[in-house]
Parts: C-alpha cells; structure tokens; sequence
C-alpha cells in the first residue's frame, strides 16, 4: 500500500516536480516588469512563491500580451502571467486560475499633452489586445493599439497620436509623462478580476496553482506581497480565497 502511494505521488500528486516554462505578457506595473532579460513585479514574486511551495522549476519567458496568451494556448508555454484580466474571450486560450485579485469598476485616464484636445476626434494610444483596448473601442473612441505600454505612451509624447489611455502607474515607464501629460478624460473600465492562465493539456497544475492560492492567502504571503507591490491597504485578496481556491484538487 505505501509503494503504491509513493507512486501516486509521484506521477499525479500537484507538487511533483515539473519544469514549467511561464510566459510574461508585457509591461504592465505593478504587475509586472520587464527589465532587459529580467521579470519583476507582483505576479513574479506570486509565480515564484509557488514554483518554490511545490518544488517546481520555473523559466519565465518574455513575451508581448498576445504571444504569451498563444503560447499558453499551442503548448509553448505552461503559464501565462501579467495581470491578465480573465474574460470570456480569452478562455480561447486556456483555463483561468481562481482571480488572485478581484477589482470593481474603476475610471481608468485618457492624458494627453493639449488640456483642449477633443477626445471624440482624438487617436488615442493603448496596449493592444488588453481591456483599456476594449473599453476604448466599446465607448466609441478611435484606439490606436499598440505592443506595449511605452511605445503607447511615447506615441503620444512624440505626437504620433494625440492621447493616451492607461493607469497613471504606467506613466513612470517613460522619462517626462509624468510631468507633461495631463489627465483630459475617465473611461469606466469593466469589474473582473485578474488571474493566471494556465494551459488546458495542464489540469493538475490549475489545480496545483490554485491549491498555492489558498496556502498562501491562509499563511499572510499573498497579503504581504499585495502590500509590497500595490501598496499597504491597497490590495485585498478575494474573500474566501483560502477556501475556494484550496479545494481544487479534491474535485479531479
């Protein structure tokens, strides 16, 4: 009986060790950070502290948002990670983790240079493919995509387009936003919340990622990492995280 249940951990327990490749899906603080060859942020303090809980090797690959998301989907990459917001048109993709973060409605700005600028004939820059894109197209607004937040925000600095939409976090990324745009509009972005995605040929590690959840929203981890990144009293995990995030295991 105990040769069998070394063997059962050994092949089909959640800690069993693995080579993961995670693939990061652009700049988008405090998420994530991409310095040259180097992943920082919230969500690679997270990855790693459960790489390390179930002995897993992790190698992070950088990548934009939507060759991330691909790789995920053509088994190029096991995560995705980034603060990916979890949407049903993603889900083409792979299969979401519980939300590490649950958000309500927020206005997200629209800077630009010109006070005056008139939005409603503006072409305003974005991260392509994220939910500052989508709000942007659904409020009517003529969004100008593009690969990453800087090249967004210098689009604008540059004159190249006429705006820019994206949390005021992201401003730092490029030398003088900060102290040349100005705030000119709100749009109200969508509540949801953000998650990892995990590859669908991978059920045992959604599980095993989401079990992680659990261990360490119960044990402070999550809490501590949250106040790091986001700032003390600004991130919460979900409620109840510790327990419906910690079950998964006993539903394979």
């Amino acid at each position: 009986m105990r040769i069998w249940a070394l063997i059962w951990v050994l092949l089909c327990g959640p800690a069993a060790a693995q080579n993961l490749v995670i693939a990061t899906t652009g700049t988008f603080p405090p998420y994530l950070f991409e310095e040259g060859e180097t992943a920082r942020g919230f969500d690679i303090d997270l990855m790693d502290a459960i790489c390390a809980l179930n002995g897993f090797t992790c190698t992070y690959r950088i990548l934009p948002l939507t060759e991330g998301l691909e790789a995920v989907q053509n088994g190029a990459a096991d995560v995705a990670l980034g603060g990916i917001g979890a949407t049903d048109e993603r889900e083409v993709y792979g299969d979401f983790t519980c939300p590490y973060r649950v958000g309500t409605p927020a206005s997200v700005p629209i800077f630009a240079l010109d006070p005056d600028i008139d939005l409603r004939t503006a072409r305003i820059a974005v991260m392509g493919d994220t939910l500052s894109h989508r709000d942007l197209v659904d409020h009517g607004f003529t969004a100008v995509p593009y690969e990453d937040l800087a090249s967004a925000i210098r689009s604008t600095l540059s004159g190249d387009t006429d705006a820019y939409h994206g949390n005021d976090n992201s401003l730092p990324l490029v030398d003088g936003a900060m102290e040349r745009f100005v705030v000119v509009g709100t749009i109200t972005g969508r509540s949801g919340g953000a998650a990892f995605l995990v590859s669908s040929m991978r059920p045992r590690l959604l599980a095993a990622i989401n079990d992680s959840f659990g261990i360490l929203e119960r044990d402070g981890r999550l809490q501590q990492m949250g106040d790091r990144w986001f700032g003390p009293g600004r991130y919460a995990p979900p409620p109840n995280m510790g327990v419906t995030c910690g079950t998964m295991m006993s539903r394979l």
